[in-house]
């Protein structure tokens, strides 16, 4: 399940006067701290040549994002089903839509 945060904007302020420390680098620190103590990320695994973002921008101009809410999220739980439903959706509402293979 995806969590979606919000930054309370005058906490934030606060938070980053009082400790010196925006909410984005808790948040990254934080993340770092999670992969660094991940039982499943194996010592074999040498990740030093990586490249952060390689391929985002490639991503971002083959997708389109959507967010689901967490109720609808638990009935579709990939791309697939989700694009299964709104084709059928099409389809009934006697639209035409391209059929794009999911990959």
């Amino acid at each position: 399940m995806k969590v979606t945060v919000e930054w309370d904007p005058i906490k934030a302020r606060t938070n980053q006067r009082k400790h010196s420390v925006t909410f984005e680098e808790a948040a990254t620190v934080k993340k770092q701290f999670e992969i660094e103590n991940d039982p499943d990320m194996l010592d074999d695994y040498d990740f030093s040549q990586g490249v952060r973002g390689k391929y985002v921008q490639r991503f971002a101009q083959d997708s389109n994002v959507v967010v689901l809410s967490p109720d609808i999220a638990e009935i579709f739980p990939d791309s697939e089903s989700v694009n299964n439903a709104l084709r059928m959706l099409v389809e009934i509402s006697g639209k035409s839509a391209s059929k794009v293979p999911v990959h």
